[in-house]
């Protein structure tokens, strides 16, 4: 489990720490997170300054390099990029490409798993805590870290898993004075009992966890939460996604609706076995959207699995089940190979689109796809081959535009009809495991040759 590789009795909401109750009201903003909000959307409607008109013409502004890989989505605030990399690094590097502050939070080793060693591939959330301005992400050694955004100083660290073993590969959401996170094993290597944290954003201390695992019978192992939180204010809920187990339970391979106040289990749909696929996990962040459905407007939320099928299900019920499927690629247990999918979707409220690995498109087979659904049926509006591999990092949308990257290219498509309309392939043939970011009038994407690249309209190169 976790990313292809490792980024391959139910489980009880239980207090570890000092309850919601017991301690001071804590205000927190989040500015800016993972795949654009804390609904997983990958929509920046505000983000202009890059257009149809000009997007043909962006030109690299600078680049920076990593001692390791970078596998995570860059978060951009205020002309900073917060980025991490596998030797356990997180950095601040400005919008001219000048490095603000580099921060240690760890790394884990294996020599069992594959990679044997990672760092930092938790995307950050930038917010508010109690009127500081900060940076919290997952740190390289099983723990979630806050950082003040400004110096890079660790605030807190605290640990929620065994190091070596458990991983952080989830991305934070801030909310409501509580940060919200995942964790699974570091790669099946082996599994470990995995779930949902929910830490006090000021102390870091751990009000809640919600275990996807049994308690009986002793040692399931498993159930890992590697994507990231996805949270709808409204019904003040958090949504995830969990992996395989060793044993027998529901809560595998499932969309799990969890309170946000306590993490209490509120609903749950596991996918069924006759879809699953060997390393089954369910692994791609969930992406809420809407859809008017027999002239009712339905709040939803859908995510796609290895087995290459994205299920659309009604956020209000998930026991009900998918109102609709729709198979994006072939399905497998190794989605940089082209299996399945991981790559969260992005919704502008009225198109949500998808993409994945291997697939057809017409009589073309294809590395990886885009494709651009209806919510209410999940029936293609268009549908883009990719041509250099799977895509498995998010996809990010700006006022008619969607970027993506698939292989070792970085693209932007029109997001009326697919057409290509940017293109820039990395010279080193090195893949993307994350998705690019929009923001401030740049272009931004990190590389596994630990490259972060900056692109911009030719006034805004350097």
């Amino acid at each position: 489990m976790g990313l292809g590789f490792a980024i391959a009795g139910q489980g009880a909401a239980i207090a570890d720490g000092l309850s919601k109750s017991a301690i001071p009201v804590v205000t927190t903003t989040e500015l800016a997170t993972f795949h654009g909000n804390i609904r997983r959307q990958g929509y920046s409607p505000l983000e202009t300054a890059i257009n149809g008109s000009n997007v043909t013409s962006l030109r690299q502004a600078w680049t920076v390099s990593a001692s390791s890989v970078v596998s995570d989505q860059p978060t951009v605030y205020d002309g900073v990029a917060y980025w991490g990399d596998w030797a356990g690094n997180e950095h601040a590097t400005s919008a001219k490409g000048a490095s603000l502050w580099v921060t240690q939070l760890g790394t884990t080793h294996n020599a069992d798993c594959d990679p044997s060693t990672a760092g930092v591939a938790s995307s950050a959330t930038v917010g508010t805590v109690n009127g500081t301005q900060v940076v919290v992400t997952g740190g390289g050694n099983a723990t979630v870290a806050e950082l003040n955004a400004s110096t890079g100083k660790v605030i807190w660290d605290t640990r929620i898993g065994t190091q070596n073993d458990a991983f952080v590969w989830s991305s934070p959401a801030l909310y409501d004075g509580s940060v919200y996170i995942g964790m699974s094993s570091f790669g099946d290597c082996p599994l470990v009992p995995s779930g949902v944290f929910m830490l006090n954003a000021a102390t870091g201390a751990i009000e809640h966890e919600f275990q996807t695992v049994p308690a009986t019978p002793p040692g399931c192992l498993g159930g890992g939460v590697w994507s990231s939180p996805a949270i709808d204010p409204a019904e003040n809920a958090v949504f995830v996604t969990t992996g395989n187990t060793t044993c027998t339970t529901n809560l595998q391979d499932a969309m799990l609706k969890l309170s946000a106040t306590n993490l209490s289990l509120e609903s749950s749909w596991a996918i069924p076995l006759s879809q699953r696929v060997y390393d089954s996990d369910w692994g791609s962040t969930p992406t809420l959207f809407t859809a008017e459905i027999n002239g009712r407007i339905v709040e939803m939320v859908g995510s796609a699995d290895k087995n290459g099928i994205f299920y659309a299900l009604d956020r209000t019920d998930l026991a009900k089940g998918p109102l609709w499927e729709y198979r994006i690629a072939k399905g497998g247990d190794c989605p940089l190979c082209g299996d399945g999918s991981i790559a969260p979707a992005a919704w502008d409220g009225t198109t949500l689109f998808v993409a994945g690995g291997h697939t057809t498109v017409g009589s073309t087979g294809c590395p990886g796809s885009v494709d651009a659904l209806d919510p209410a049926t999940g029936q293609p509006v268009w549908r883009d081959c990719m041509r250099n591999g799977p895509v498995v990092g998010a996809l990010t949308e700006a006022p008619g535009l969607l970027f993506a990257t698939d292989g070792s290219d970085l693209v932007a498509l029109d997001v009326h009809n697919g057409g290509r309309l940017f293109l820039y392939g990395d010279p080193s043939g090195k893949i993307f495991y994350s998705g690019p970011t929009v923001a401030g009038g740049q272009l931004y994407a990190a590389n596994t040759d630990g490259t972060l690249f900056a692109f911009g309209p030719p006034e805004a190169g350097s």
